[in-house]
């Protein structure tokens, strides 16, 4: 397995990529996800909306990880973190490289006071990286206005500080990311 030197993990917040980082960004993203509907990174660096911040990883100067990370503030003022785009180069699989990023993310919103780190994903991938699934639905926009309730299944939660999920529906104050 390979080891996250901390030098090769560098986190950027989203204002500052620039034109050849945004097409790095984007090469890499298209490579990774390959489903119907991913065809939108080939023309932008993010799925729903544009996130704050980006954690990535190089090797050898080329980029070959990337985590995007959205900042929200859910009810009661719990501040949560939305980790999307969460992606390893196939020729870079299978090396921890996944995980030593979102330590790095989780590391980060830990000592910035985030409550939790939370994704939509697979359960069976994402616990590795101390990811459950989240108990109650949470509502999204969908469409720019539409408040939809999803139900419990692949939004996953990792708690980061003392602060303990709400036992209902939450909103997610956006779209999904």
């Amino acid at each position: 397995m390979d080891h996250l030197k901390p030098e090769r993990v560098v986190p950027i917040d989203d204002s500052e990529v620039d034109d050849r980082l945004d097409r790095e960004i984007r090469e890499l993203l298209s490579a990774c996800f390959i489903k119907t509907g991913d065809e939108v990174f080939r023309d932008r660096r993010y799925f729903t909306e544009m996130p704050s911040r980006r954690w990535l990883l190089r090797d050898e100067g080329r980029l070959v990880a990337h985590v995007a990370v959205h900042e929200r503030t859910i009810e009661d003022g719990i501040r949560m973190l939305g980790i999307a785009e969460v992606c390893v180069t196939p020729t870079h699989r299978g090396r921890g490289l996944m995980q030593g990023l979102l330590r790095a993310v989780h590391e980060w919103g830990g000592d910035a006071g985030f409550g939790f780190a939370t994704l939509f994903g697979r359960p069976d991938i994402y616990a590795s990286s101390g990811y459950q699934r989240c108990p109650e639905p949470v509502m999204v926009l969908e469409g720019g206005s539409k408040k939809v309730v999803r139900p419990p299944g692949d939004f996953l939660i990792r708690r980061l500080g003392v602060w303990r999920w709400p036992p209902h529906v939450v909103d997610l104050g956006g779209p999904v990311f």
